[in-house]
């Protein structure tokens, strides 16, 4: 039986585009994956990404949360500006319903 070749496919996902090579113009040129291993790669680098974005949102609910614990209700109301030295929370108000959002997306 003859032995059969590898095929490769070009695989031009966001990370293979960061690691991969460039063209003389500059475009992106991605990464030559085996044709059978692409769709595990694919799924793994969206689970990847996937976690990613649940950290970010995570680590963001959490610092809202932090701030919205250390403030008053009437300073977060309060109109900031920047550079005051008079007002009382040098940090951005935060908005309840940009929380709320925040907290729905990681359900």
């Amino acid at each position: 039986m003859p032995v059969s070749r590898t095929v490769y496919k070009r695989c031009i996902c966001e990370k293979c585009i960061e690691t991969g090579d460039r063209a003389p113009d500059g475009t992106p040129k991605g990464v030559l994956i085996a044709e059978r291993l692409l769709a595990a790669h694919l799924q793994r680098t969206q689970a990847e990404r996937a976690a990613l974005i649940r950290t970010d949102v995570a680590d963001l609910v959490a610092s809202q949360l932090r701030t919205l614990t250390l403030t008053d209700n009437e300073l977060l109301l309060a109109p900031h500006v920047p550079g005051d030295p008079g007002h009382p929370n040098p940090t951005p108000p935060v908005s309840i319903p940009a929380l709320a959002d925040d907290l729905e997306r990681l359900t």
